[in-house]
């Protein structure tokens, strides 16, 4: 009984371990697609602004192709 309960403490450990890295790669690029958006709406209708705004865009492209990485 004891080996199958440090069995279940160690497997639960390595899943909290999973999940924390897990979150905390997932983070990064979920800042990024959230601060581009926000620049995005606030340069998209700024005379003279467009191309700022059109890289805000790749930005937020590129980051959820990053982060579709990390889930496959």
């Amino acid at each position: 009984i004891e080996r199958g309960f440090n069995e279940q403490e160690d497997m639960t450990e390595k899943m909290k371990r999973f999940v924390s890295d897990a979150s905390h790669e997932l983070r990064t690029p979920l800042a990024a697609i959230h601060g581009y958006a926000e620049l995005y709406t606030m340069w998209r209708n700024m005379p003279g602004e467009q191309e700022r705004a059109d890289d805000s865009i790749a930005h937020i492209k590129a980051s959820s192709e990053r982060m579709t990485e990390l889930v496959e």
